[in-house]
């Protein structure tokens, strides 16, 4: 892939006023499109690219993903030992009632306490753990290369923009926290 850096600079193509802001345009969308990237920097686009992050989450620690393993095992827990409570205090109360009540039916027993699984450890989340820091990684890569294409992006733009516009371009999209090309 050619890098912008060999793209010939002619004084027709550089920006110096809005007369020549047209021809300029074209030429950054003609070699963006060239690359493969002017859907990652077209300011018209929501999902432009953000040159000072990538869009995904730190990858997760092993200790995070045990904790919350352990914390959905221990709500699964209370939720079911919270539903034989109810089995529990229906049943007894169904069976007082039936002491006096001999034509009430019988009701089922709750069955035995719930028991709670034992907690999480690393064999337990080792899949995810694996495929979660995979995608990070593919994720993290992609950025760099994005962020790489973008930086030449922004070289060209250094060298084919006058410097009284680029700056005071650059001076409003920074006011604004614009983090896209």
């Amino acid at each position: 892939m050619e890098n912008f850096e060999s793209i010939p600079i002619t004084k027709a193509g550089m920006l110096t006023s809005r007369v020549s802001f047209p021809a300029w345009w074209i030429q950054l969308k003609t070699q963006s499109n060239l690359r493969g990237i002017w859907e990652f920097i077209d300011p018209d686009r929501e999902d432009a690219i953000n040159l000072l992050r990538p869009k995904t989450d730190n990858p997760p620690t092993i200790d995070g993903l045990i904790k919350q393993r352990n914390k959905e095992i221990v709500k699964d827990f209370q939720e079911d030992y919270r539903a034989w409570q109810d089995r529990e205090e229906a049943y007894r109360k169904h069976a007082e009632a039936r002491k006096t009540n001999l034509n009430l039916p019988s009701l089922n027993e709750p069955g035995p306490e719930p028991r709670q699984n034992r907690l999480a450890t690393f064999a337990d989340i080792e899949p995810e753990y694996r495929a979660r820091n995979a995608e990070y990684a593919t994720a993290a890569a992609q950025f760099r290369d994005y962020s790489r294409l973008a930086n030449q992006i922004l070289t060209w733009i250094n060298k084919t923009v006058d410097p009284e516009i680029l700056s005071t371009a650059m001076t409003a999209v920074q006011n604004q926290g614009i983090v896209s090309l």
